[in-house]
């Protein structure tokens, strides 16, 4: 049986052609990439259903890639039962940065280790403490990818919390992101990749009549994935470091131990490498990380000065790396560089320490964020009535309407709070029942343009329609909620010749602000009737330069719908 590895990353279509290209494996394929994350989450699955029901029974425990991903993980099994959900809640950075800056014991100050560079303190002495208006620039680097975030320290609060009948005073910081979090694909990985490339092009110098039996794509795997590995991983250790130059040989797989071969670099049948050219493998990847790295640095530098780098992932928790980011970021620019005590455990932990956290006082410890576009709700403006004449007009039930108009639920560059709801309630006319409900669709728009200059109409500017929320509601329930004053009411004179008193009911639209989509739901006095979600992502906010919408026209429409 063959064993697929490092196919996080093929669920995108251009990395996996890039792949399929290098490897030249027919297998790769989009349909087998997805039978493959499905295999391994349906095995993750079943491994955390039986784990939960036997070693914690007794604490009574009952854009496209990402779309994708959504329905791969539903079809291995997860919420699969009646009390189980999937919800994509923080990226990688994110809950890395949950993890190490919630708690000073999560982290520890990379400069109170002895890295050979300056001078090393106390490494007893715990982390290092953040405080309100600290900046936290957290670099997640594992096997596939590397992601940055950028969040700040908007509030500490002490909570009190109890463990075997323990009181305990926990510090708890609450953050905003200030920098939508990004991420390239260059990992752990990205260094095996140009370690198999050297290994194989050294390969390829042995003659074929010279040796039987030996597959050169074979052989590459092999050593990448057994003996190289280990060098990777202690790569730059204090230990290692100390060693005098030595040479670092991989056994060959398929070659006579008394082989040898000097342009390919292969002695009795192994092949030789130099810490230095193993250097060289991290510092080609390294240089591309970095480049990343001083990228977002940039372009942060003018809105906030960034006072803490974290360090997570299982890349990050290589020595090497941490060194060569003291050097390159630490006290030369004045950043305290920090790693997760876990950093490859950081990215699990940190979402279950956000979920406690919400579960206990039902809010994420990342409160605030800046959408990078603007997202509205079209409905029917009734003051434009009186202008029917001059308005494209809608039909609806036979009846003539205003042209509709965009309330914008969410504006480009306004701070959302997850304390805060975003809603609006919106009026419909009530239609024929159809099996007993009500039905009707919520069109969500988007636009690009600058908050000032917002579309008021959906047949205006940029507005792009981007989703369409369809809801059902029980024709008896809303019959039991109808207001007879409403029902009965008199139309104004103007428009009793030109149509029938229609009763109309009243509903709530309200929107969800997650990490890589906004999750919209329709309620009818408390009760969810519909939903949907869309991607989208967020932004690096000015926070001198934020305006109020001066645009005429979108705040006549906002004003309209309420």
């Amino acid at each position: 049986m063959d064993v697929i590895e490092y196919f996080k990353l093929y669920l995108d279509p251009a990395l996996l052609g890039r792949r399929i290209d290098l490897e030249n494996f027919p297998i790769y394929q989009e349909e087998n990439v997805q039978m493959w994350w499905e295999d391994y989450l349906k095995a993750l699955y079943e491994h955390i259903a039986e784990h939960i029901n036997t070693a914690l029974r007794e604490y009574g425990l009952g854009s496209r890639v990402i779309e994708v991903f959504r329905k791969i993980v539903k079809k291995a099994g997860f919420a699969e039962y009646e009390n189980h959900s999937v919800h994509i809640k923080l990226t990688e950075a994110e809950a890395a940065a949950v993890y190490t800056a919630k708690n000073s014991n999560h982290q520890e100050s990379v400069h109170q280790r002895s890295l050979d560079i300056g001078s090393a303190s106390n490494p007893s002495s715990g982390g290092s403490s953040l405080k309100e208006g600290d900046v936290l620039l957290i670099c997640d680097s594992g096997g596939g990818t590397t992601d940055i975030s950028v969040v700040k320290v908007i509030s500490v609060q002490r909570c009190k919390e109890y463990e075997d009948e323990t009181e305990e005073v926990v510090e708890t910081m609450l953050f905003e992101i200030i920098f939508a979090p990004q991420g390239i694909p260059v990992g752990s990985v990205s260094i095996d990749d140009s370690f198999k490339e050297v290994v194989e092009s050294r390969l390829k110098l042995i003659q074929p009549e010279a040796v039987e039996n030996l597959n050169i794509k074979a052989a590459v795997r092999d050593m990448n994935k057994r003996d190289f590995q280990s060098i990777k991983t202690r790569f730059g250790d204090d230990l290692e470091t100390k060693l005098p130059e030595r040479r670092l040989s991989l056994r060959v797989p398929g070659l006579d131990g008394r082989f040898s071969h000097e342009r390919a670099g292969i002695s009795n049948g192994r092949m030789n490498f130099t810490r230095t050219e193993i250097q060289q493998l991290f510092d080609k990847n390294l240089k591309e990380i970095f480049s990343f790295i001083g990228n977002q640095l940039s372009r942060i530098k003018s809105h906030e000065r960034v006072t803490h780098f974290v360090i997570s992932g299982g890349l990050g928790s290589s020595k090497y790396v941490q060194r060569r980011i003291v050097e390159t970021y630490g006290p030369s620019q004045g950043i305290k560089i920090l790693v997760s005590r876990d950093p490859q455990m950081a990215v699990c932990k940190g979402l279950v320490i956000d979920r406690v956290h919400e579960l206990k006082y039902r809010t994420s410890l990342l409160k605030v964020r800046y959408c990078r576009f603007s997202y509205g709700v079209l409905f029917d403006d009734k003051k434009l009535l009186s202008r029917q004449a001059k308005e494209p007009s809608a039909i609806k039930n036979n009846k003539k309407r205003a042209a509709q108009r965009i309330h914008w639920l969410i504006i480009e560059g306004n701070p959302i709070s997850q304390e805060e709801s975003i809603s609006q309630k919106i009026s419909r006319p009530i239609t024929a029942a159809e099996d007993g409900y009500i039905v009707w669709k919520d069109v969500i728009f988007m636009s690009r343009a600058p908050s000032g200059r917002l579309p008021g109409k959906s047949d205006e500017g940029d507005a792009l329609q981007v989703c369409e929320i369809d809801s059902k509601l029980d024709s008896n329930t809303l019959a039991q909620h109808l207001n007879d004053a409403d029902t009965n009411r008199t139309p104004p004179f103007w428009n009793r010749k030109f149509r029938k008193n229609v009763p109309t009911f009243e509903y709530e639209i309200f929107v969800f602000p997650a990490a890589v989509n906004l999750n919209f739901e329709v309620q009818f006095e408390g009760t969810v009737v519909g939903s949907g979600s869309i991607p989208v992502e967020w932004q690096l906010m000015d926070f001198g330069e934020l305006q109020q919408n001066t645009d005429q026209p979108a705040a006549e429409a906002q004003e309209s719908a309420t």
